[in-house]
């Protein structure tokens, strides 16, 4: 017999223009029909999911019952829940309701997009499950962050940053990201890379992406590394060199019709348990497209196992 379930969840209202805001009249009606008790707690700025997820935990250590953290949101309220819990609450099954705009983690999971569903899906699922988180310090700060889908330097979290100044961070999509992707590439300039792998180092002179990936899609709905599943307790790293305009426009179609954009020359794919990455120039960061600062990042990679409620 299943244990009655203590679902904690974690609210961001305006995520997917303000699809969060729904999930207390679903918490309302589903109460009628499972056994489950529910605490809503909304968030109110940027962190503070964070500091919600970091609260709730010891509580939730303690439940008698089974307690679910669930995000209520999009990718970056999901990174903010993983991070609260900071490994130390690692084995509090975390549960996501995508109601964002990109939800890649979700599409990752094979997780319905609509809330009501991904809902009935949550107190469907009886046992939860271990997948990998992507964690990074910082080895210039010794700082510490969590990505549950990917890090990336150069044009992808340059989109990232043009999105955030346009208003079609509302409608993040696919198509968005690529149609801001191409104003990012004519503003991109190759930089270096240093990538150390099992001891070993390998130089990218002239970089224009380098993506750490942990789960198959990005950009809200693209799917950068076909292969990439949160189970193996890899990273799977993506590297694309300073492209033509055609040769970008190739790398396009190739992403959205065959899949084999990771066969391209200019494309390179590496796989491990851990990574170390220099970059030798400033560059735009991002963690599950949520913005890092802008600086010559410096960053050792690796996994670790956080239980989900999927």
């Amino acid at each position: 017999m299943n244990s009655p379930k203590e679902l904690f969840f974690i609210v961001n209202e305006h995520s997917g223009s303000g699809k969060g805001r729904k999930i207390e009249k679903l918490v309302q009606r589903f109460q009628h029909h499972h056994a489950f008790t529910a605490e809503l707690h909304k968030t109110t700025a940027s962190g503070h999911a964070h500091q919600l997820a970091e609260r709730i935990a010891e509580r939730a250590e303690q439940s008698k019952k089974q307690p679910i953290i669930v995000a209520v949101g999009g990718d970056g309220t999901l990174n903010e829940v993983i991070s609260g819990l900071n490994r130390t609450y690692a084995h509090i099954p975390v549960g996501c309701i995508p109601t964002g705009s990109g939800n890649d983690f979700a599409r990752s999971h094979d997780l319905p997009l609509n809330p009501e569903e991904a809902f009935e899906h949550l107190l469907a699922v009886h046992a939860p499950t271990r997948f990998d988180v992507l964690t990074y310090s910082d080895n210039q700060t010794n700082e510490v962050g969590f990505a549950a889908n990917s890090l990336g330097f150069g044009i992808d979290a340059a989109v990232i940053h043009l999105l955030n100044q346009s208003s079609r961070k509302e409608q993040f999509g696919k198509i968005s990201y690529l149609l801001t992707a191409l104003s990012a590439f004519f503003r991109q300039q190759p930089f270096s890379v240093t990538v150390r792998k099992n001891g070993k180092e390998m130089v990218f002179p002239s970089s224009i992406l380098v993506l750490a990936s942990n789960n198959p899609y990005f950009g809200g709905g693209l799917k950068i590394h076909p292969q990439a599943h949160a189970e193996d307790g890899k990273l799977d790293l993506v590297i694309a060199e300073k492209l033509t305009f055609l040769e970008l426009v190739r790398l396009i179609g190739m992403l959205l019709t065959k899949g084999n954009h990771l066969s391209h020359p200019k494309v390179h794919t590496l796989g491990s348990d851990s990574f170390s990455l220099k970059l030798h120039s400033d560059q735009f960061g991002q963690k599950d497209g949520e913005e890092l600062p802008t600086k010559k990042h410096d960053v050792t990679l690796t996994t670790f196992k956080q239980s989900f409620w999927i």
